[in-house]
């Protein structure tokens, strides 16, 4: 639907202002409209999970605080985003837990398939090794090889490694 400017800037002026008349209401309606919970529901979520992602387990003060939307036209600074953001399922829209940024992301990518999950989980453990160091006959046991990480190719040369088959609990 099309409208003029003058419609346009009356629209933004009346948002703004109903926006400003309920300070603090802008997280209420989100999570409401998006997940329907409460933000008493959200922080009693967050408190039962121990402030951490349920799924890395990282805690929401490890995580960075980045700022939310689009700069503000007003000068003020944006609202920080949420640490641990909702997960739901879009089938059903039924709320999961709370997770950092980058497992949402990650499960967003599957797309709610857990099936595509699954056979994630098995490519990536079909291929765990552990290496271990081994010193080269060019340098003894007793030899220290330090090099900083953008001479670390070089170490490959120096310390031959042998790979064996990740076995959990070793």
């Amino acid at each position: 639907m099309l409208s003029c400017q003058p419609c346009r800037d009356y629209s933004r002026r009346v948002n703004q202002a109903s926006r400003d008349s309920r300070p603090g209401s802008n997280r209420a309606m989100n999570l409401w409209s998006k997940y329907r919970i409460t933000e008493p529901f959200y922080d009693e979520l967050r408190s039962r999970q121990g402030f951490r992602c349920a799924i890395c387990g990282i805690h929401e003060d490890d995580l960075p605080a980045t700022l939310a939307g689009r700069p503000r036209k007003d000068g003020k600074p944006s609202a920080q985003a949420f640490r641990l953001v909702v997960d739901h399922c879009h089938g059903t829209n039924t709320v999961r837990g709370l997770l950092c940024n980058g497992c949402n992301s990650a499960l967003g990518h599957f797309r709610d398939n857990l099936e595509a999950l699954r056979r994630a989980l098995d490519t990536s453990s079909r291929g765990r090794h552990r290496c271990r160091p081994e010193r080269s006959p060019e340098f003894p046991a007793n030899t220290r090889v330090h090099q900083p990480k953008s001479l670390r190719t070089r170490t490959v040369i120096m310390v031959r490694v042998r790979c064996v088959p990740f076995v959990p609990g070793n």
